[in-house]
């Protein structure tokens, strides 16, 4: 019996151990998230550089490459390091009008509004939510 005690005892030590590693995830496209662009000229240099994009808007021709890193040390501490979004403009050539590069400093705090749709069905009274439709005229008992 002492022997299942130290297994267990021995598990649950290296868990809170192995939970408490840090790891590094990187997610999307670009690995290195601090290169300077400006050298690319064309849509297939970009492609050939960065690969396919996560994301194109056909209707302006623009390329979306996003990248992610995070650090996980466990399930409730996830923290995100850095994220950028490169967004590249081509015109009728392929040849880049702009690139854009936005990061976890351009983000955009939402505010919501308070505001609500009102809701009838809050101001009905007990036996007419269990009762509802009983009794009431439906489009079959109208006349015609």
């Amino acid at each position: 019996m002492t022997i299942f005690f130290k297994i267990t005892h021995l598990v649950t030590v290296l868990f809170f151990f192995l939970s408490c590693s840090e790891t590094v995830y990187y997610s999307g496209k670009i690995e290195d998230l601090n290169i300077n662009y400006d050298y690319l000229e064309n849509k297939e240099g970009v492609i050939k550089e960065l690969g396919e994009p996560n994301f194109i808007d056909f209707i302006d021709k623009k390329y979306f490459y996003f990248s992610e890193k995070k650090i996980t040390k466990n399930f409730f501490d996830k923290k995100v390091i850095a994220r950028n979004i490169l967004i590249f403009n081509f015109n009728e050539n392929n040849k880049i009008i702009s690139i854009k590069n936005y990061d976890l400093n351009d983000k955009i705090d939402l505010k919501y509004l308070k505001k609500s749709t009102e809701n009838n069905i809050m101001k009905r009274g007990y036996f007419e939510k269990i009762f509802g439709g009983i009794g009431k005229n439906s489009l079959a008992d109208t006349p015609q």
